[in-house]
């Protein structure tokens, strides 16, 4: 899937948390309700000039776990925890202006639908995964 850039526009955010000392993530659309259309999530760097993902920085989801009150999806698997967080660490070390983090939610089945898509500012983020302890041995 390849995105439209001008649908950048933080419509999906991306939430980081422990819970009994386990890491998640939790992708959630600005509507706060995940569509219903919706079975495919993918987070990685997206290069804006080239208007393509960066190889091996970019993790593509089937059929994501979806939160009982449909607000986002779940991220508890250790893998891909762990996929989120080293490519969380990557952004922050990437100083090419042209490459952005990205995370979206889109069907596989249609195409045509552009799906939702958020580019993140990753200033600070080091500091906020120290702060969440069970974060700080996953690199």
């Amino acid at each position: 899937m390849y995105p439209d850039p001008t649908s950048f526009d933080n419509e999906v955010f991306l939430s980081l948390g422990c819970i009994q000392r386990l890491p998640v993530a939790y992708l959630s659309p600005n509507t706060f309700e995940v569509p219903a259309w919706m079975d495919i999530y993918r987070l990685g760097m997206w290069n804006n000039k080239d208007r393509d993902w960066e190889g091996d920085r970019v993790y593509t989801y089937e059929n994501p776990i979806i939160t009982l009150d449909k607000g986002a999806i779940y991220i508890y698997n250790t893998v891909q925890v762990r996929q989120l967080v080293g490519l969380l660490r990557y952004a922050l070390q990437n100083r090419d202006a042209d490459v952005v983090l990205l995370a979206g939610m889109y069907s596989l089945a249609d195409n045509d639908r552009p799906g939702l898509w958020g580019e993140y500012n990753v200033t600070g983020l080091n500091d906020a995964l120290d702060y969440l302890g069970c974060f700080r041995g996953i690199r």
